[in-house]
């Protein structure tokens, strides 16, 4: 849990959107196990090179494989995901019929340590971090208030839903500044970007090579 926490106090301090599901998994050591096997629905399969691949799940509704997303290619090779080629309503209907603990519980929503949903009070109990949490002013592109947040912890670059904003036309989150403790607001088209900035990639699949130039 500690990582997974350790994320959300650096989406609180930077307002980088984090993904804690995935750096979770990206420090999975096997321990010495022939094998790890898990719940997740996504499947492996091996690639041109010989090496396994992370494939997305035939479900694709229910499909997790983006949560894998940091895991080392080479853990692969020693892991496997038995429900992601099966439909999770079949795994549900499977899991009733042999009596499994848990069929009945609500299902996770990412944060399996913060059950009730309040990420940010989380953050300043549990991690002692304030920042992000406080509200402040919700603005257009040309810097007029429309409205204040919640604490720039609860959003990220694209989010629509949750803004508390009446507009002629829906309006998504373009840019957090936690300098200013501020959230930009706009149209959809204004989220239209030529390229983006990331951390180093972690590739999963053979033969990728990454567009010239880029």
């Amino acid at each position: 849990m500690r990582t997974r926490a350790d994320a959300h106090r650096i989406r609180a301090r930077s307002a980088i959107s984090t993904s804690s599901s995935a750096i979770c998994s990206g420090r999975l050591d096997l321990i010495g196990a022939e094998v790890l096997v898990t719940g997740h629905y996504a499947r492996i399969e091996p690639g041109a090179d010989g090496a396994m691949e992370l494939w997305r799940a035939t479900d694709r509704a229910k499909d997790q494989s983006y949560a894998l997303a940091l895991v080392p290619r080479a853990a692969l090779q020693r892991a496997a995901f038995p429900l992601g080629a099966i439909p999770k309503d079949e795994v549900r209907s499977h899991a009733m019929r042999t009596g499994a603990r848990g069929v009945g519980q609500a299902r996770s929503q990412d944060l399996c340590f913060v059950p009730d949903g309040d990420y940010a009070g989380f953050a300043a109990r549990t991690l002692g971090e304030r920042r992000g949490t406080e509200p402040g002013p919700i603005e257009d592109a040309q810097g007029r208030r429309l409205g204040t947040h919640r604490g720039i912890f609860h959003y990220t670059v694209g989010q629509r839903r949750g803004l508390g904003l009446a507009a002629p036309e829906p309006l998504y989150v373009l840019a957090v500044e936690p300098e200013r403790n501020a959230l930009v607001v706009g149209g959809k088209h204004a989220l239209e970007a030529e390229g983006l900035v990331t951390e180093p990639m972690n590739w999963l699949v053979s033969g990728f090579r990454m567009p010239r130039g880029a």
